[in-house]
């Protein structure tokens, strides 16, 4: 190799002309992100010949002197090899050099030199004035024992993102001390490199981070990708087909003796609560299909059902009845009556606290105790048709008949709202709860992002004019958009595309509402004025009729199996606008209607 190559290789560049490019791509940065590759992965002798025998290096060498001196915790040194390599801003420069002066200091508390440490603080950490937080915690650190200075425990993970949160959780949250030099390579990879340059030091599996975000485009375009399972190839393109997608009737459940007009799936995804106009709630197991728990109290149709964030209680509200009927999940028995509103309540759900909320005609919203024996908070002037809350439980989404959604922080109570254009009988939310989808009254369901109140897409094809419908996201990663539909049909769309994949026409009557299991991404339910619930699945399950009576078998509800589950999603804690101001007479032959 000539000498000009060799300084070249030196500085991390390389005697390869910067023009030189394989399709879009400089040739050089391929090679570094693959000698990396070869060197994560144990192949150092190839990643070594690759790199002498093409002249270039994958770190610059202030860079790969920097690394040495951070990994060996020789903190003095790696203050001076910081002045060699490149960062971004001065902010990102400050930010690295004091977090390695702030582990100089830990190193001399840890031999117990406090005057040494002290004088750091006073000459270097004080004076950057930033992380005041962390320099008030270290400084403190000063009196105390050694025994008291935070190290660093074992950072192991399945996968790179979740050692990557770990890391920067332990290192970044509060000042720890990095004895063990794999830690302090984790260190420099996760919390100090985002704010070098990757010309001095590469981020951490750059080729692979590049082959993934490859991927989950591939996915993301994807229009029918429903699985966990399917692993990216690198040798052909990704592509599914329609046949991961559930469009299948695979039990038809005729226990309801009129039309079905609301349904949730559990939680933990192991029972399915559904609601009919024949005054019925049932509860079933969602592994059988077959019927756990038939609940009587109500004096008129249900038009909602909800389940506690903990699965061990199911609230229904129904047409007619002032009160919302709470339900011991595990015996199948009536626990009380809420009965707090002047009119029927036409809008309810749980917040992750397993508080409940309610809200009615009357322009009240209730916010009730855990016990249902009074009211935490109430809100006024707001008559809602239905709510929903964020998956943490911070926001309390209200749809209400003025053509707004209210935004309502549950700590402070404030309310933030949105004016629409047409009214709607909806709310659905999607798992991570950063979107919302709003059903409205002329046939369009408009996504929402939750954060900025902007309107970001709009679903269309289905008929949605005359009564109170709910559409839900589904599938792996919330990929679809599902609605029911007054055509006696199932819509599916592709949640990002925003393109019509399926009209799904089982039912003989109008689709009143559909919910997506929520740890199946190949299976959601659905109910129909022909008085029949209907699982859908992915094609190959024939259709099964299951019209049983309560098995003996199956009444074992697991109470509190999943009371520490995560709210993942909020669809089943949807309330239906079943409400018609004109009319609560139970004879209506339309009481689900809704009078525009």
């Amino acid at each position: 190799m000539s000498k000009q190559g060799r300084d070249a290789s030196a500085n991390g560049v390389s005697s390869l002309d910067h023009v030189d490019r394989i399709g879009s791509f400089a040739k050089l940065e391929m090679l570094r992100v693959v000698a990396q590759m070869l060197h994560e992965n144990g192949l150092r002798s190839s990643a070594q010949h690759l790199q002498s025998a093409v002249g270039f290096s994958c770190e610059s060498t202030p860079g790969q002197q920097f690394r040495q001196v951070v990994v060996a915790g020789d903190w003095s040194a790696a203050v001076d090899a910081a002045q060699n390599i490149h960062f971004p801003s001065k902010q990102s420069k400050a930010k690295v050099v004091y977090l390695l002066e702030e582990q100089h200091v830990l190193q001399l508390l840890l031999t117990n030199d406090k005057v040494g440490a002290l004088k750091l603080i006073r000459r270097h950490l004080t004076p950057a004035a930033i992380f005041k937080d962390r320099l008030r915690t270290i400084s403190g650190l000063v009196m105390q024992p050694v025994a008291a200075i935070p190290i660093s425990t074992s950072w192991t993970a399945e996968t790179e993102d979740d050692l990557r949160a770990q890391v920067t959780t332990t290192a970044v949250e509060s000042p720890v001390a990095l004895q063990d030099t794999q830690h302090r390579q984790l260190w420099l990879d996760y919390v100090l490199q985002p704010d070098i340059s990757s010309d001095d030091v590469m981020p951490p599996g750059r080729l692979v981070t590049l082959l993934e975000q490859a991927a989950t485009l591939q996915r993301q375009a994807c229009l029918y990708h429903n699985t966990h399972g399917s692993q990216p190839s690198l040798l052909q393109d990704h592509k599914c087909t329609r046949d991961g997608v559930p469009r299948t009737v695979s039990h038809v459940l005729t226990n309801h003796t009129d039309e079905v007009w609301c349904l949730a799936f559990s939680h933990s995804g192991r029972y399915l609560a559904t609601g009919s106009k024949d005054k019925r709630v049932i509860i079933w197991s969602a592994d059988s299909f077959q019927q756990v728990h038939e609940l009587h109290g109500h004096g008129s149709g249900i038009t909602c059902v909800a389940w506690s964030a903990n699965d061990q209680t199911v609230v229904s509200i129904s047409e007619a009845d002032s009160y919302a009927n709470v339900w011991d999940a595990q015996g199948g028995i009536s626990v009380t009556k809420v009965d707090f509103h002047s009119r029927p309540p036409t809008a309810i759900c749980f917040l992750p606290d397993n508080r409940l909320v309610t809200g009615a005609p009357d322009a009240l919203i209730a916010l009730h105790t855990t016990r249902f024996d009074g009211q935490d908070h109430v809100w006024d002037d707001i008559m809602s048709s239905d709510m929903v809350t964020t998956p943490n439980g911070n926001t309390l989404i209200v749809a209400c008949h003025q053509r707004k959604i209210h935004f309502i922080s549950t700590s402070t109570y404030v309310d933030e709202s949105i004016q629409l254009a047409q009214r709607m009988s909806s709310l659905s939310i999607a798992q991570d709860g950063g979107v919302l989808l709003a059903s409205m009254l002329n046939s369009t369901i408009i996504a929402i992002d939750v954060e900025t109140k902007v309107v970001l897409h709009t679903y269309e094809g289905h008929i949605h004019k005359r009564f109170s419908l709910r559409a839900c996201f589904g599938g792996f990663n919330d990929s679809f958009v599902i609605s029911a539909s007054e055509d006696n049909s199932i819509y599916l769309w592709s949640r990002q595309q925003r393109l019509p994949l399926e009209k799904l026409q089982e039912h003989d009557g109008a689709v009143n509402q559909v919910d997506w299991h929520p740890r199946n991404p190949e299976v959601f339910a659905s109910v129909s004025d022909d008085k029949t619930v209907r699982i859908w699945g992915t094609v190959g399950r024939g259709a099964v009729t299951t019209n049983m009576a309560a098995d003996a078998n199956l009444g074992e509800y697991p109470h509190n199996r999943y009371e520490n589950d995560s709210k993942e999603t909020t669809d089943e804690d949807q309330s239906d606008d079943d409400y018609d101001e004109d009319s609560s007479d139970d004879s209506s032959d339309a009481p689900n209607e809704i009078d525009v």
